[in-house]
Order: C-alpha cells, then structure tokens, then sequence
C-alpha cells in the first residue's frame, strides 16, 4: 500500500515538471506568409518598373519651355516608371520661375503625363517685382516689367494687403470711367493711389475701410465735372487741368474720413 502511494507521488511530481510544448508551424506560418506577400510586392514592382518612354508635357509655354521642365526633372525621370517619385516631380516643376500650377500623373505602359499653368503678372511690385492676381510675389527682379501694368508698393510682407486694397478700388472706380495706376502702403500704414488721369487720392493710417466710401464720391464728381466741361467745349478743359498739365503736377485729393 505505501509503495503504491509513493509511485502515485512520483507520478505526480513529473506531471508538475513537464514543459510545454510549443507549434512551431504556428510561428513559421505568419512570416512565411508576409515574406511570400512581399516578394511577389517586390516582383511586380520590378516587371513594372520598365522605363519612362516618353514624356508628354502641356501648356502655355509662353515663360517657361518644355525643355526647361525636362531638364528639372531629368534625375528623377530616371528612375523608372514606377520608381519615380511624382510628388518630388511636381515640387521640382512648381520651384521653376513663372509656374504657377502643375499637374502629374502616370500613363500606363510607360508615360509621365505633366501639365502645367504659368504665373499672370496683375502689377509690378516695388521696382521691377511682379504680382500674380493672388498678389503673391513670384519674379523679385524682372529685366523688362509691361509698362501696361499698375504699380504697387510697400512693405514686402503687405504685398497681399496692397494688391488686395488695389483690386477693391479699381472695382470701386471702373464704373465711372476711371483706372487705377499706383497704389503705395507707407510705412504708417497710409495709402497713395494715383489714377490714370493725374488725379492723386490719399487716405491717412488713422482712416478706416469706410473712407474710400467719401472717396468714391469724390472723384465720382471730380470726373463727371471734367466731363460735363468736355461735352460743353471740346477745345477747352478746367482751370485745374490745365494748371495741373501746365505745371506737370497731378491734382491732389485728400479724403478724411468723417
């Protein structure tokens, strides 16, 4: 009876000892799996990856050549048709001067698609700088600015403010036959504007939005006397436009703010 409590005993000790056993088809399975995932990934990639066979670029071209495209972008189009990184394309196309937008795509077997807009110069900044309609400086130094276009200045980070408050008073003066040739921002924070036909308007930092309202008016009037006087006499012009054209000054209005 003892020696079968005793083997009973020892049974049991060894059962407490036993290590586990572990699958190792459970582990193996997974890894075998994800590795045959990425080379068939990496297989694909290099039938596909043939190279670029032509490249086909769109646009105005009237700043910009299509050869001065392909040259940017010559390292990366090297890299094959699907290794090539369309983003770092588009960010080498957009750095080129007079760009405004581009467009990338890929064109299956072998084809890189790339159309592109070009800046619209709206008005010179400063000297010889050169505004798109968003009033964001795009040329610092342009060798032959049009002559055709309004200029605006003041200080560089205001570009925005000045172009913005340019197109708001051009709108404002179009429809009484009056264009908007300079607007200058000083440093205090007060406007110059000079219209097509001498007439100077300036409005003081202190003015707020609601002062171009008298403005308007003001040279509502000040051009629909100069025009009552050219229906009346042809031959003859005001007192102060003759003065004015006979000093070689321009007329001044000043514009407070009520």
């Amino acid at each position: 009876m003892a020696r079968k409590q005793a083997k009973r005993r020892k049974q049991k000790k060894t059962q407490r000892m036993k290590m586990p056993t572990i699958r190792v088809g459970r582990l193996i399975a997974p890894v075998a799996a994800a590795g045959i995932i990425f080379a068939t990934y990496q297989l694909s990639l290099a039938l596909l990856d043939r190279p670029i066979s032509s490249i086909e670029i769109s646009g105005p071209f009237q700043r910009v050549s299509a050869l001065q495209i392909e040259e940017a972008i010559s390292t990366e189009i090297g890299q094959g048709f699907v290794g090539a990184d369309l983003d770092h394309i588009h960010a080498e196309i957009i750095a080129l001067p007079w760009i405004d937008q581009a467009r990338v795509a890929r064109r299956w077997p072998s084809r890189i698609s790339i159309t592109v807009t070009e800046q619209i110069p709206a008005a010179v900044w400063g000297e010889s700088g050169l505004l798109n309609t968003r009033g964001e400086l795009f040329v610092n130094a342009a060798r032959h600015p049009p002559a055709e276009l309004p200029r605006l200045s003041g200080p560089d980070s205001r570009s925005a403010d000045v172009a913005t408050r340019y197109l708001e008073v051009r709108d404002r003066l179009i429809p009484v036959g009056l264009d908007l040739r300079r607007v200058h921002l000083d440093a205090r924070g007060s406007w110059e504007m000079t219209l097509q036909n001498g007439i100077e308007v300036r409005q003081h930092h202190y003015e707020s939005r609601e002062g171009y309202r008298p403005c308007r008016y003001a040279l509502q009037q000040r051009f629909h006397d100069w025009m009552e006087w050219r229906i009346a006499d042809p031959g003859r012009r005001p007192a102060a436009d003759r003065a004015g054209n006979a000093r070689g000054t321009r007329w001044g209005v000043n514009v407070e703010a009520s």
